[in-house]
C-alpha cells in the first residue's frame, strides 16, 4: 500500500476507491519524440517540484448530471483564477499538468492557463477520476524525466491522502488548495516516496480572500 502512515481514516476512504489496471495512454510512452521505458538521454539529477491541487468548487445545482460532468460554479472559477496568479507570482508555473477527465477539473485547468505563460502541456487521464495515491504515483513515475515541473490536479479524499503522506502532516485540501513540494531527483521513476520531498507552500483559497 502506499501510505502505510495514512490516518485510518484515509485508509478507509481509500478503500472504497475503484481500482484501474489499464495502461498508460500514448502521451505517457511517447513525449516529444522520446520514448519514455527507454530513455535516450542521460538522467541528470535535478530540482523537481510536484504541486498537488485540488479541483475548485463545482456546481451541484444541476439536477441529475452525473459527478464526472459536473462544471465549476462561480466560486468555484473565481477560485482557479486566484490560485493561477498565487502560484505564478511565486515562479511556480509548470512544464506539464496532469488531470483528471472530470469536467470540474478540466475547467479549473483552463483556468490556469489563461493567467499562465507559456502554457503547460496538459495529460488528462481517465484513471485519475476519483484516484487513489497509488494510481496518482503510477501516472507521475510514467512522465519523462524531461520535466522538471509537474502540477497534478486532481479529486479528494486521494489529493488529500498524497499531500499528507508527501508533507509529513495532516493537509487538508479543500476546493482549489495547492501544495508545492520539491525534491533533488534525477527521474520521476519511482520518486514519490516518503522523505524525498519537501513542503514549500500550501496554500488555499481562503488565504487570499
Amino acid at each position: 500500500m502506499f501510505l502505510p502512515a495514512a490516518s485510518h481514516r484515509w485508509q478507509t476512504l481509500l478503500k472504497r476507491l475503484p481500482t484501474h489496471s489499464r495502461p498508460f495512454p500514448a502521451a505517457y510512452k511517447f513525449v516529444n519524440g522520446y520514448k519514455n521505458s527507454q530513455q535516450s538521454i542521460c538522467a541528470t539529477s535535478m530540482r523537481r517540484t510536484f504541486i498537488v491541487m485540488r479541483h475548485a468548487k463545482s456546481d451541484w445545482g444541476q439536477a441529475g448530471l452525473a459527478d464526472h460532468d459536473r462544471p465549476l460554479n462561480q466560486r468555484g472559477r473565481r477560485a482557479s483564477k486566484a490560485m493561477a496568479h498565487v502560484l505564478a507570482e511565486h515562479d511556480f508555473i509548470v512544464d506539464v499538468i496532469l488531470a483528471s477527465t472530470a469536467v470540474r477539473v478540466q475547467e479549473t485547468v483552463q483556468r490556469l492557463q489563461r493567467t499562465w505563460s507559456p502554457h503547460a502541456e496538459v495529460l488528462s487521464q481517465r484513471e485519475l477520476y476519483l484516484a487513489s495515491p497509488d494510481e496518482m504515483a503510477r501516472s507521475i513515475h510514467a512522465l519523462h524525466d524531461s520535466w522538471a515541473r509537474v502540477l497534478l490536479v486532481g479529486h479528494n479524499p486521494g489529493i488529500a491522502a498524497l499531500a499528507t503522506w508527501l508533507s509529513g502532516q495532516q493537509l487538508e485540501m479543500p476546493t482549489a488548495a495547492v501544495a508545492v513540494f520539491e525534491a533533488q531527483a534525477e527521474t520521476w521513476q519511482n520518486t514519490l516516496q516518503a522523505d524525498t520531498w519537501k513542503l514549500k507552500a500550501y496554500w488555499k483559497p481562503r488565504d487570499f480572500e
